[in-house]
């Protein structure tokens, strides 16, 4: 009698699909085949749906199982696969790593070689626990000498990786305090104002400087570790300019008492021009553009007198009206 050895082996992954499995077939025909021919099957292995060209990636690992109960039984090595699910349906993954999603395995639980002549699964239905959860068991397909049952794990997930920052925030000339807060990467809608505004300011919004332009809407594109200025602007108020001018040896202005805003800002407009008594003013604010000139000395003259025996006599000189005297019109004092 001759011993042979069978190996199943598809090229495709649509082959090995839970529907439409090509390697159970292969296997009932081979064992027809060998039955017919005579022959003893000792071994039988089976290869993935992977073609000549491809190469398995280590990275996605199948867990390894211990069955304890039913001896013959066992978990197929080569039949198992992960499912994802796509938001609609369970489609198998074959890519090397797992992304965000959900995923579950499946794999077959056979009863097959020589333990297949003697044992086989209860067409009633598998029960198989992993880990103490029980998986989903389709109903086993049973042949005369081997017999297995698809199995589905539970859900396992896999979580995005989130990289979270720190906002804080700062008074930038205001008061109070507002809380840190832990954020992750992507839009974060800026928050009100808790601070107190500087007299005479309010909030204008933030900006990630102390000096920088105000954020523009109502969001920010966190990316890293970020700090939000208050941007302070004045209070707007009803100007009270009020009747007095503001001068300088130039020009006048009225100012505004809470702000200081200047207002009919304009060079002065000088008066009639100064005497010995009046100084010269700007005619819209009053300014001394020149004071007064002070006396001025205007001087006559008095002729020589000759003195005779009676009367005195005088040499000539000049005579202001402020009756100083003076030797001559240069205003030289006697």
């Amino acid at each position: 009698m001759k011993r042979v050895y069978c190996l199943y082996r598809v090229s495709t992954a649509q082959q090995v699909d839970v529907v439409k499995d090509d390697i159970p077939m292969q296997r009932i025909a081979c064992h027809d085949f060998a039955a017919r021919m005579g022959w003893t099957i000792l071994v039988e292995k089976e290869e993935k749906g992977i073609s000549g060209f491809k190469v398995l990636d280590g990275a996605k690992q199948f867990p390894s199982f211990t069955v304890t109960e039913g001896s013959p039984a066992y978990f197929s090595p080569t039949s198992g696969k992960w499912v994802k699910y796509n938001g609609t349906e369970w489609k198998e993954y074959t890519a090397s790593t797992f992304t965000e999603g959900k995923y579950k395995l499946m794999v077959q639980v056979r009863i097959d070689y020589l333990g297949g002549d003697t044992h086989v699964l209860d067409k009633s239905g598998v029960t198989v626990t992993v880990d103490g959860n029980v998986w989903n068991a389709d109903a086993p397909f049973v042949h005369s000498n081997y017999s297995y049952a698809w199995l589905t794990s539970g859900e396992f997930v896999v979580n995005k990786t989130v990289t979270t920052y720190t906002v804080s925030f700062n008074a930038n000339g205001g008061t109070g305090t507002m809380a840190n807060v832990t954020v992750s990467a992507g839009a974060y809608t800026l928050p009100a104002n808790s601070f107190t505004a500087p007299a005479g300011k309010q909030f204008k919004g933030w900006a990630t400087g102390a000096t920088g332009a105000v954020i523009a809407g109502t969001t920010y594109h966190v990316a890293d570790n970020v700090t939000f200025y208050a941007i302070w602007e004045d209070t707007p108020h009803t100007h009270n300019y009020g009747t007095d001018w503001h001068k300088s040896s130039e020009k006048h202005w009225r100012e505004c008492s809470v702000c200081h805003e200047k207002k009919d800002e304009a060079a002065h407009i000088p008066g009639p021009n100064a005497t010995e008594t009046t100084a010269q003013t700007c005619t819209v604010c009053g300014y001394v553009i020149k004071p007064p000139l002070g006396h001025i000395h205007l001087t006559t003259l008095v002729n020589e007198v000759k003195p005779t025996c009676t009367e005195a006599g005088n040499i000539a000189y000049y005579k202001c009206s402020c009756s100083k005297l003076y030797y001559d019109a240069g205003n030289e004092w006697v």
